[in-house]
C-alpha cells in the first residue's frame, strides 16, 4: 500500500496552467508543492523572449513536442501539425502571443451544460487577475482605432504582461479602418465580453524590453522559484499516475516517473494534478488505466476506472487562408536574408521594428449577418439534419452551437489578416509548394465553434509513444458549410477602402484560381485549410452522464485526489485564441484547490 505523502500537490506539466498553479498553490506555505515538466528550461534561449520569434521554435524538436495528426479526410487526407510547446511556460514559449478574450456567450456555455460557478460573470475576475495591461499610446490608438478600449476593464497587476507594441504595419494601420467603412468595428472592449466585430488584440509582450511575456517568464519568476515549499523538476516524463483501490473507491496517491538518465522513480502526494494539456492529460489518465475499458484491454492495459470519455470531445478551429499580391512589403520580404538580419538588429539594439509585433487584425463577425436570406434558409435546414446526436450530452453541445449560429448578436466566424503570404509547411501538402517570390498578405477564417468533435487516444503502452490525434475536422457537414459561406465575405473586406488600395491590381493570388463568389468553390477551398492550434475539450467539465470527465471543481470523477487542469477540460470550444482562457481557468482551478485544501 502506498501510504507515504512527501507532497500536497503534484502537478504534472508546467505550461500555460500548470505554471499558474506552481506559483498559485505555493503562495500558501503550508501547502508542500512539486512540479513536473517533461521539457527544460528554456530561459537561456534568446528566440524564446522574441516576440514574433515563436515561429522560428517549431522545427526545434526540444521545444516542441511536434505532434501531427492521423489523416483527416476532411483536409484531403493531410496530416495536420498542432505545435504544442514543450517546457517550462509550454505552449506559450511557441505561440503567436495572441490575447484574444472570449465573448460572454462563450464562457456562459461552461455553465449551460451543467457547470455550477463558471459563467462569464464567475470567471472575469480571473481573466483579469492573470495580467497587467499596459494602456495603448495615443499613436496606437490612432493608428488602431483603439477607442473602444476601456482599461478599468482589464487587470492592473498581473503576472503576464499585455500590450499593443510600437510597430503597426501598414496593413494594420488598414484593418480598422476598413471594417469601419463596413459598419463591422466594435464598439466594446473584448474583456467587456461583448465586443462583436473588427478589433485588434494585443500581445502578451512586456512593453519595457519589448519580450515575450510566456507563463514562465510571468509566474515562475525568481522569487517564486526560491519559494521553500516548492519544488519544480525538468526534463523528467511522468509515466502513470499512481492509483489505489481499496473497499471500492479508488485514490491517486502519487505518480511514476522517469528522469532522463532512464532511471524511474515514484513520489507520493495527497493530490495529483495533471496540467499536460490537451493531448498529454488524456494519454496520461489512460496509461494509467483511467479511460474506456475497451482501448485499455486492446492495449493490454488493466481497467482501473472505466471512463469512456477520456480523449473524447476534441474540438479545434479550423482554418482556411487565401493571400493576395501586395502593394506595400510584408514579412515576405524577410526571404531576404539581408532584410531578415537588418530587422533582428533593430530589435536586438533598439527594441524596435517588426520583431516587437504584438498586434492583431481580428474580427468576430455572425454568420447570419453576412449571407442572403436564401443562403440562410439553406443553412437552417442543414442545420435540421446534421445538429443533431444521440449522445444527450453532444445534443447539449449541438443544441448551444446551433443557437450561436443563428444569432445574429454573436459570432461564428473569426477573421484575421497577416502580413504574410499563406503557408502550411508544416503539414504534409503545404497550401503554396513553394515560396512565392512576391509579397502578400493573407486573410484567415477561422471557425468559431465547431459541430465536429474527434478524439486522441493512446496507441501502446508506452510514454514515449505519442497518442492518436484525429481532430475528424469536418466530420460534422454543418461545419464545413458555414465556413464556406464565410469564405464568401472575404472579397466585401478586401475590396473595401483603405484595405483595397494594399491589394496590387491584377496581382497574383494563393491559390491561383480564387473564385470566392461561388459556394461550390468555397467548399471545396475548405480543402486546403489546416489548423489554428487551439484543440482543447479531451477532460471535459460536464455530469459524468453526459459525457464529462471532470466535474466543476476539476476532479476526475470516479477518483479521488486526481485534477485535470488545462484546455482539455473546456466542455465547449471559446471563441478566438485560447491562452487567455487557459490562464483564467488555471486561476480559478487555484483558487478552488486551496479552498478544498482549507477545508
Amino acid at each position: 500500500m502506498i501510504t507515504s505523502n512527501e507532497y500536497d500537490i503534484i502537478v504534472v506539466g508546467c505550461g500555460n496552467a500548470g505554471s499558474v498553479l506552481a506559483a498559485r498553490l505555493s503562495e500558501v506555505p503550508a501547502l508542500k508543492v512539486l512540479v513536473l515538466e517533461a521539457g527544460g528550461d528554456h530561459d537561456g534561449n534568446p528566440m524564446v523572449h522574441v516576440p514574433a520569434g515563436g515561429g522560428a521554435l517549431w522545427s526545434d524538436a526540444s521545444i516542441n513536442w511536434g505532434y501531427k495528426t492521423v489523416p483527416q479526410a476532411g483536409y484531403e487526407g493531410r496530416l495536420i501539425a498542432h505545435h504544442r510547446g514543450k517546457g517550462l511556460g509550454g505552449t506559450t514559449l511557441l505561440n503567436l502571443n495572441c490575447v484574444t478574450f472570449p465573448d460572454r456567450g462563450s464562457i456562459d456555455n461552461f455553465a449551460l451544460v451543467g457547470n455550477q460557478g463558471w459563467t462569464y460573470d464567475e470567471l472575469q475576475p480571473y481573466y483579469q487577475k492573470f495580467h497587467t495591461f499596459h494602456e495603448p499610446t495615443t499613436e496606437a490608438i490612432d493608428c488602431l482605432g483603439l477607442d473602444y478600449a476601456d482599461p478599468s476593464v482589464h487587470g492592473r497587476s498581473g503576472p503576464i504582461q499585455v500590450s499593443y507594441g510600437n510597430y503597426f504595419s501598414d496593413l494594420t494601420r488598414a484593418w480598422s479602418r476598413t471594417m469601419k467603412a463596413l459598419g463591422r468595428k466594435s464598439t466594446a472592449d473584448p474583456l467587456s465580453g461583448d465586443a462583436l466585430g473588427a478589433v485588434h488584440a494585443p500581445g502578451s509582450v512586456n512593453p519595457d524590453k519589448f519580450t515575450r511575456s510566456s507563463a514562465a517568464a510571468g509566474y515562475l519568476t525568481g522569487d517564486v522559484r526560491q519559494r521553500k515549499n516548492l519544488h519544480i523538476m525538468t526534463t523528467v516524463r511522468v509515466e502513470r499516475v499512481l492509483l489505489e483501490a481499496e473497499s471500492g473507491s479508488v485514490t491517486a496517491r502519487g505518480v511514476r516517473y522517469t528522469t532522463d538518465d532512464g532511471q524511474s522513480h515514484e513520489v507520493h502526494g495527497r493530490e495529483v494534478i495533471l496540467s499536460g494539456g490537451v493531448f498529454n492529460s488524456p494519454q496520461l489518465l489512460e496509461l494509467s488505466g483511467i479511460g474506456s475499458a475497451k482501448i485499455l484491454r486492446g492495449l493490454q492495459i488493466e481497467p482501473i476506472v472505466d471512463l469512456p470519455e477520456v480523449g473524447e470531445n476534441l474540438q479545434d478551429h479550423a482554418l482556411v487562408a487565401i493571400s493576395l499580391e501586395s502593394t506595400v512589403p510584408t514579412m515576405d520580404s524577410f526571404r531576404d536574408k539581408a532584410n531578415m538580419g537588418a530587422a533582428f538588429q533593430e530589435y536586438t539594439e533598439k527594441a524596435s521594428g517588426p520583431f516587437t509585433s504584438s498586434t492583431f487584425n481580428q474580427a468576430y463577425l455572425p454568420c447570419m449577418d453576412l449571407i442572403s436570406p436564401e443562403s440562410q434558409n439553406e443553412l437552417k435546414i442543414l442545420l435540421d439534419d446534421h445538429a443533431k446526436s444521440d449522445s444527450p450530452g453532444l445534443q447539449k453541445q449541438h443544441d448551444i452551437v446551433r443557437r450561436i449560429v443563428e444569432d445574429p448578436n454573436q459570432s461564428s466566424i473569426q477573421y484575421l489578416c497577416a502580413p504574410v503570404q499563406a503557408r502550411a509547411d508544416q503539414n504534409s501538402r503545404p497550401v503554396s509548394a513553394e515560396a512565392r517570390l512576391a509579397d502578400y498578405f493573407t486573410l484567415y477564417s477561422s471557425l468559431s465553434h465547431p459541430f465536429s468533435r474527434g478524439n486522441v487516444h493512446i496507441h501502446s503502452k508506452n510514454i514515449s509513444d505519442p497518442p492518436l490525434i484525429d481532430p475528424k475536422y469536418f466530420s460534422n457537414p454543418a461545419d464545413r458549410e458555414i465556413l464556406a459561406r464565410h469564405l464568401r465575405y472575404l472579397p466585401t473586406i478586401y475590396k473595401t477602402q483603405p484595405l483595397a488600395g494594399l491589394v496590387k491590381p491584377n496581382g497574383r493570388t494563393i491559390p491561383t484560381d480564387l473564385n470566392l463568389d461561388s459556394l461550390e468553390y468555397t467548399r471545396k477551398l475548405v480543402d486546403t485549410g489546416f489548423t489554428t492550434y487551439h484543440p482543447c475539450g479531451t477532460c471535459a467539465m460536464m455530469p459524468r452522464e453526459d459525457g464529462g470527465v471532470v466535474d466543476s471543481h476539476l476532479r476526475v470523477y470516479g477518483v479521488r485526489g486526481l485534477r485535470v487542469v488545462d484546455a482539455s477540460i473546456f466542455p465547449l470550444i471559446p471563441r478566438g485564441n485560447i491562452q487567455t482562457s487557459v490562464y483564467a481557468v488555471a486561476e480559478k482551478a487555484a483558487d478552488i484547490i486551496k479552498a478544498d485544501f482549507v477545508r
